[in-house]
């Protein structure tokens, strides 16, 4: 009830104080063109206009914050095992692997600000902490803005050491999306191959299902670098690597887009 309330809040301000005073600006007429008439009540519009700020700029930092968020469990026990771990995190403050463990458990279950929030306490602690400007990369780009940050978070992840292969992978995966959305095919490309190394060091023993999807995307987004360069052989060939990894990871979605892009470089 706590969170439909917030979230009925968060809709209210969304209308009642961004929205529609936005939209009358476009009209001639409106209740807000009345309410900031400064010539027919200054001091009544002025205090207005104080309050109205108040509201939005605590409704920004309500919202930068995560206060409207709500975390999701599919299971009463998945929810006490997220309340043990909170605990724990709150306990130890110092222990980074701990506090990570808990921002990307906050991550997963749907409070994206909250756990970025966190994140950006502790990284402004911990400036040279690898693991949490991946973790902080992974975040910003789940949310979809300011593409920009996750990159630079991607590579500081990388300049500052990550031991673990997986967050290798993860990394350079990042940074090679990044610069294939600019159009950077070289820099793309490399990023992309580094990946695929990091990855193939634990594949062999870690053959799961999502490795290998993980590893036919690789070998996909390699493929569109090529094919955007018009190196259309290099581009077969790194598609029907992909093709056979999604094959063996069996995901239908995968396999027929890699089969669409195998088709464009067949005509």
């Amino acid at each position: 009830m706590r969170y439909f309330a917030r979230r009925a809040v968060r809709l209210q301000i969304f209308f009642a104080l961004i929205y529609y005073p936005l939209f009358t600006l476009a009209l001639t007429f409106g209740d807000w063109r009345t309410i900031y008439d400064f010539s027919l009540a200054p001091t009544l519009a002025t205090i207005t206009a104080v309050v109205h700020a108040a509201i939005l700029a605590a409704h920004l930092w309500a919202e930068s914050h995560g206060l409207y968020e709500q975390t999701i469990f599919n299971s009463p026990s998945s929810a006490v095992a997220f309340a043990r771990l909170a605990e724990r995190a709150a306990e130890s403050p110092t222990d980074l692997r701990l506090q990570d463990e808990y921002i990307s458990e906050l991550w997963r279950r749907g409070a994206n600000h909250q756990a970025q929030a966190r994140i950006r306490v502790l990284l402004r602690q911990h400036p040279q902490w690898a693991d949490g400007h991946l973790t902080a990369a992974l975040i910003a780009s789940s949310l979809g803005r300011r593409r920009h940050t996750a990159a630079d978070h991607a590579q500081k992840a990388l300049q500052y050491g990550l031991s673990e292969a997986s967050h290798l992978a993860i990394a350079h995966r990042l940074l090679g999306s990044h610069f294939l959305n600019r159009e950077r095919y070289d820099e793309a490309r490399q990023h992309f191959e580094q990946a695929l190394t990091a990855l193939q060091t634990f594949l062999p023993a870690e053959r799961t299902a999502h490795n290998l999807s993980v590893a036919a995307d690789l070998h996909y987004s390699i493929g569109l670098t090529h094919l955007r360069q018009r190196q259309n052989a290099l581009a077969r060939a790194a598609f029907e690597q992909a093709l056979s990894a999604a094959q063996l990871a069996a995901v239908p979605q995968q396999i027929e887009a890699i089969r669409q892009h195998l088709a464009q470089v067949g005509e």
